[in-house]
């Protein structure tokens, strides 16, 4: 059976697209009149990333998609099995009455098309046959929900002078079927794969069922580590619990990826910061210049709406501004930031796939590449100020010694 190219979105905001690609062969196996055949199973292609769950919207999207897919092909009586191949490994997914197995193991349809989602997203056709039956089998023994967790941290929250805290606390594997999570600075507590799931039931999904639930943070400690706290130890757990607020975790880490940007792409850009805490930046782009101001004085950190101004430089030297979306929505200012120099420094591509850029004519106008990758020069402030774009802007670009 001839190999096909499959691709599953790793990031699009509808206009914006970037793929991941493998080569596998998919088969379905057709019984009729007593006789067998194979003939190919064209997997659906995704457009768009959707978020469906709490869990990582692509492999929920693709999950859905399969999802979908599987239950059409089985509900024709004549389809006897499906079967994927990567790198020659062979996943058989049948159905027995209104249970499916995949290599001969029962599962629901929705755990069969999340793990092999999962499995999608993890695979290469770099890997050997044996590498990729062990990724698959470790891919299924892990529930979507703990490998989920096991890279995003556990969400908690608690109520703290009447306000809701909501923190993220470190976990890791310690076990086939068992975890740890961080309770404390340093402090671990052992926790089964079966709770673990039953608390993520209610504090990441947000059901009422079980009982690990609307926990104190001194019943959490005392249910995981069946100790009960001291005066001191509530106190000190407490405190560790503010320091790791999801807000603070995301906002941190946000302006941890901007710095490292700036200094990775600094031959590209000219930064500086007024008075007022506004952050400038040039950029240059491979068919134009542009210009962003960033308020770090701001209180608001997160939001759908545009936080970070965007704007292109014309032929005229003049900053004109452009809305590009965001790739999701409550992003936080240093996410959007770091995510429109990227899409500036590649504007010739991006204006090939962002509908806002179609319109933005490449210009020959532009800032002299010497003024890169340095420090703004103290001439150009001590001329035009901070509230003077465009005059800094022709001064950048030589123009004043053209005239």
């Amino acid at each position: 059976m001839k190999k096909m190219n499959y691709r599953i979105p790793l990031q699009t905001d509808g206009q914006n697209k970037t793929w991941k690609e493998l080569e596998i062969t998919a088969e379905r196996n057709i019984r009729r009149n007593g006789t067998f055949s194979l003939s190919t199973w064209s997997l659906p292609l995704i457009h768009h990333i959707q978020r469906h769950g709490k869990l990582d919207p692509a492999i929920e999207t693709v999950a859905k998609s399969l999802k979908d897919e599987i239950s059409s092909h089985f509900s024709r009586r004549w389809i006897d099995s499906l079967s994927l191949i990567i790198n020659n490994f062979e996943i058989i997914i049948h159905k027995e009455g209104n249970r499916f197995f995949a290599n001969n193991e029962a599962t629901t349809l929705s755990n069969l098309s999340m793990n092999l989602s999962r499995f999608l997203y993890r695979v290469s056709n770099e890997l050997s046959r044996r590498e990729t039956t062990k990724l698959y089998y470790e891919v299924i023994s892990t529930p979507a929900e703990i490998e989920y967790v096991l890279l995003n941290r556990v969400p908690y929250y608690f109520y703290e002078d009447g306000r809701k805290q909501d923190v993220r606390l470190n976990v890791r594997r310690i076990g086939e079927e068992k975890a740890a999570i961080e309770l404390m600075e340093g402090e671990w507590g052992p926790i089964s794969f079966k709770d673990l799931k039953t608390y993520l039931s209610h504090y990441l999904f947000g059901t009422k069922r079980g009982n690990w639930k609307y926990l104190s943070p001194e019943v959490l400690y005392a249910k995981i580590t069946g100790k009960k706290q001291s005066l001191s130890d509530r106190e000190v757990m407490r405190a560790f619990l503010i320091q790791n607020r999801t807000m603070k975790l995301v906002t941190d880490r946000a302006d941890t990826l901007l710095q490292q940007t700036l200094s990775k792409f600094s031959k590209n850009l000219i930064h500086w910061m007024d008075d007022d805490g506004m952050l400038r930046i040039f950029v240059r782009g491979k068919e134009n210049d542009w210009l962003f101001r960033y308020d770090t004085k701001s209180s608001r950190q997160m939001g759908s709406t545009q936080l970070v101004q965007t704007c292109y430089i014309d032929s005229n030297y003049s900053p004109r501004s452009v809305c590009i979306d965001n790739a999701q929505n409550n992003s936080s200012k240093a996410d959007q930031l770091v995510t429109r120099l990227l899409v500036a420094m590649n504007d010739a591509t991006s204006k090939r796939m962002v509908s806002t850029m179609t319109n933005i004519h490449k210009t020959k106008n532009r800032i002299r590449d010497e003024y890169y990758g340095k420090p703004l020069p103290s001439w150009a402030l001590e001329a035009f100020g901070t509230d003077s774009d465009e005059g800094l802007i022709k001064s950048l670009s030589g123009i004043e010694e053209e005239e």
